[in-house]
């Protein structure tokens, strides 16, 4: 039996029975219509799951946009006051990042 999955938010493409997309279609088209009346319902788009280099980069993007800023405000904050720096601000915010951008699970 053939079904439908959305790959846009305007366009599904078919999955013959064989599990092959043969044919893709905008979401107006009267066959994709005429196989929502009938009941079915297509499937939603599927998501990517990111590579460790993408992870990698975003990681790396945050880290300089975000959490190296912090860094250096805490070290000057702590050099101008006299006293040692408390990192824990900035330890929690590079955790966070890495929850943010998790490396992918090895296969």
């Amino acid at each position: 039996m053939k079904k439908y999955q959305f790959v846009s938010e305007k366009v599904v493409a078919r999955i013959d029975d064989d599990g092959r997309c043969r044919l893709s279609c905008s979401i107006d088209n009267p066959e994709f219509l005429e196989w929502l009346a009938a009941g079915n319902t297509a499937e939603p788009m599927a998501t990517a799951i990111p590579t460790k280099e993408q992870q990698q980069a975003a990681r790396l993007q945050a880290y300089h946009g975000e959490s190296d800023r912090l860094k250096f405000e805490i070290e000057e904050a702590a050099l101008r006051a006299g006293k040692p720096a408390d990192y824990t601000e900035w330890l929690a915010l590079k955790d966070q990042i890495r929850q943010r951008f998790p490396y992918p699970e090895k296969e």
